[in-house]
């Protein structure tokens, strides 16, 4: 009877509107949970962190949605970040998310560059300059001789 009246039945009773937003809300929830298998991520986390973010959006009052409301800048978001970040760093796949391929070249050419040049890089040294040179490579494509020239003198000195 409710429903004939035009009552979201679903929303009164669980908060959550049916239709599209019940339909994305649970389509996110699997994409989290397959992100999380896929990079071998720690388990029991994502939903402690999920938990987390609803208990700040509640003091933040980011659920209310009225025009006029209120939202307290007391409210800090960085540790839930931090903590987000930790877990992704517990990923033991992360080899499904790098084009390896490209990874190996990058090294290489570090490797190369540096023997041919006698720079002595230390090895925290040369992965910081190869996580970087392969975001460069990533988003152009290409390995940027020049560009591990460069970063091979900066991580030497």
């Amino acid at each position: 009877m409710a429903r004939g009246l035009g009552v979201d039945v679903h929303f009164v009773a669980t908060g959550t509107r049916t239709g599209k937003d019940w339909a994305y809300a649970r389509a996110y929830s699997r994409l989290l949970f397959t992100i999380e298998m896929l990079l071998g991520l720690e388990e029991n986390i994502l939903e402690k962190r999920c938990k987390q973010r609803v208990e700040l959006d509640e003091q933040a009052n980011w659920f209310n949605e009225t025009q006029d409301s209120n939202h307290p800048d007391n409210v800090s978001f960085a540790p839930w970040i931090d903590g987000v970040s930790k877990w992704l760093s517990s990923a033991t796949k992360p080899d499904r998310c790098l084009d390896m391929e490209l990874f190996a070249r990058v090294l290489s050419s570090i490797e190369t560059h540096a023997r041919e040049s006698g720079a002595d890089l230390a090895p925290e040294r040369k992965a910081r300059a190869a996580v970087m040179l392969y975001r460069a490579a990533k988003s152009s494509g290409s390995v940027d001789r020049r560009m591990i020239e460069d970063a091979v003198k900066l991580a030497a000195s």
